[in-house]
């Protein structure tokens, strides 16, 4: 005995389902939006708080290999019970992202 499921969907359907779809793409996005920004103003301040005349805005990739780093840094520095070579290995990781974000 063969089972199918076929699924129509008018156009007004597949219209909403796209407005979900970005939606949902927004509300993952803002978050990354927010912190590009924020690593951008905090690279382009000097330490007395002055903005730099040669300001640039960081691009996603850059965010997110700052975002990388920060998550290798948590598990290298907080792991709360974990055997030494994990540890070790936790460690590589984050100096490995730390080099590959030296240039930004």
């Amino acid at each position: 005995m063969k089972h199918e499921m076929t699924i129509r969907m008018d156009a007004q359907g597949a219209n909403s389902m796209m407005k979900t779809l970005a939606a949902m793409l927004r509300l993952i996005v803002a978050p990354l939006l927010w912190l590009q920004d924020y690593y951008s103003a905090c690279l382009n301040d000097d330490s007395e708080g002055n903005s730099r005349r040669t300001a640039r805005k960081l691009s996603m990739k850059e965010t997110l290999q700052l975002l990388h780093v920060q998550v290798a840094f948590l598990f290298a520095v907080f792991p709360v019970s974990c055997p030494l070579l994990l540890r070790a290995v936790f460690t590589a990781w984050f100096v490995m992202t730390l080099r590959s974000v030296k240039n930004i």
